[in-house]
């Protein structure tokens, strides 16, 4: 078993859990203040560094995995980690790379030039790093082990979108689409925020918005469900919900991007977030349903077996060459 450690901010992170049960070693979710003022972002930010020092010290890992953004993570994860005589993983996700956190690339490339590895979600990430002289790998999600229920068929054609309500999933256009086939139903995710209250409430009769859900009520939905949709307006996302939808082999509605085609690429449908596309997509997942249950079905044993080769490289980086420095072994 290898020593180390992987520390997110975050209150849970299916990727974190993934790649840590597979290296078999512990994973720390330090949020704290989750909710509160930006003004108090300071505060939090120096509540969770510390409690971050406190793990490594207390762990006294020889390699450590962090999760990016927010980069003060890595940089926190960096300093301790040459006190220690440690190795530095950093997951950056794509997020990482755009919005607020673009501003704060130079540090990121001065991070993932001392660390053992950067893991990217993607090969056009995986190339931005390679650029900065850094050792970069892709490594996309872990397809779950979800429970696999099969259901008898529901009197109208059911479809779950995972949803959180960001701004950059295309909320307003399913329910435009839910509108004009009265005779399907639908079923949005998650807790809906207060500034949406009007949309929830003026949203058609066949949408039913479920609020959050334990986890395997959550499941259960996702088993019900005739099809799966999970839809971004940005490019080089990779969806945690479109790997649900794989484990639990459902047809996937997702956008078309060439990141979310190329690895979803049975099994899926694929639309350009507009009404009109969502509305043909849910349409043929009912026409061809048979068939893309059994794709999708398939598409989880790809995955899977292609996640075995990315997880083995990963282990030989962080085994042979950690930052360069000094051969790292497992424990």
């Amino acid at each position: 078993m290898m020593q180390g450690v992987f520390i997110s901010w975050a209150r849970t992170m299916p990727r974190t859990k993934g790649i840590a049960g597979a290296l078999e070693i512990p994973d720390f979710y330090l949020e704290q203040m989750k909710g509160a003022s930006p003004v108090m972002l300071p505060v939090r930010y120096a509540r969770q560094a510390r409690e971050t020092v406190a793990v490594l010290r207390r762990e006294r890992p020889r390699v450590i995995f962090v999760s990016n953004p927010p980069i003060l993570l890595p940089l926190v994860a960096y300093l301790t980690a040459r006190r220690l005589g440690a190795a530095l993983v950093i997951d950056s996700h794509t997020g990482a790379f755009d919005g607020r956190w673009a501003y704060f690339l130079p540090l990121h490339r001065f991070l993932s030039r001392r660390a053992a590895a950067t893991i990217v979600t993607n090969e056009p990430l995986r190339e931005l790093v390679a650029s900065w002289g850094a050792p970069a790998l892709v490594m996309e999600d872990r397809v779950p082990d979800l429970p696999v229920a099969h259901m008898l068929g529901n009197q109208h054609f059911s479809v779950v979108m995972v949803s959180s309500f960001a701004d950059d999933e295309p909320l307003d256009a399913v329910l435009e689409a839910a509108a004009m086939l009265p005779d399907f139903r639908f079923f949005v995710t998650g807790r809906a925020p207060a500034h949406m209250a009007d949309v929830v409430a003026k949203a058609p009769r066949n949408v039913t918005f479920t609020g959050f859900v334990p986890r395997a009520e959550y499941v259960a939905l996702l088993n019900r469900a005739d099809a799966v949709m999970v839809l971004v307006k940005r490019d080089l996302t990779l969806l945690c919900g479109a790997y649900e939808a794989v484990a639990v082999e459902k047809p996937l509605i997702t956008s078309d991007w060439p990141v979310l085609r190329n690895y979803f690429h049975r099994g899926a449908l694929y639309v350009d977030n507009s009404a009109l596309s969502i509305r043909d997509a849910v349409v043929e997942a009912q026409r061809r349903n048979s068939q893309l249950r059994s794709e999708i079905k398939d598409l989880k044993a790809m995955l899977k077996a292609h996640w075995e080769g990315r997880f083995a490289q990963l282990r030989q980086t962080i085994e042979l060459s950690p930052g360069g420095r000094r051969p790292l072994q497992a424990a």
